[in-house]
């Protein structure tokens, strides 16, 4: 009994994987991202930093329209604190600020 239950799931794996090999290309793609941004000057706890490496986590979405064109969305969570200099106005980037990309 054991054996023919073993065999048929066997089989059945063998039968997924080739399905799902043949199958049509998803449509809807989400990425899970974990990773760096780089800065390349701030000021970093009071010091200027020429490079800043922030830790980042985020979410992409991608939705195929056709063979050529798709669009999609970048959310990144960047998890620090610094602070960046834009055309001579400062401005702070706070802790867990979002960023839409």
């Amino acid at each position: 009994m054991k054996r023919t239950i073993l065999t048929t799931l066997f089989l059945l794996i063998i039968i997924l994987q080739t399905s799902a090999q043949e199958g049509e290309e998803k449509r809807n793609q989400i990425n899970f991202v974990f990773g760096y941004t780089h800065i390349p000057s701030a000021f970093e706890e009071g010091e200027f930093e020429k490079e800043v490496f922030v830790p980042t986590i985020g979410i992409d979405y991608f939705r195929e329209l056709n063979e050529k064109w798709a669009v999609g969305a970048v959310l990144d969570l960047e998890l620090a604190n610094y602070v960046v200099n834009f055309n001579r106005e400062v401005r702070i980037q706070e802790l867990n600020a979002t960023n839409l990309n």
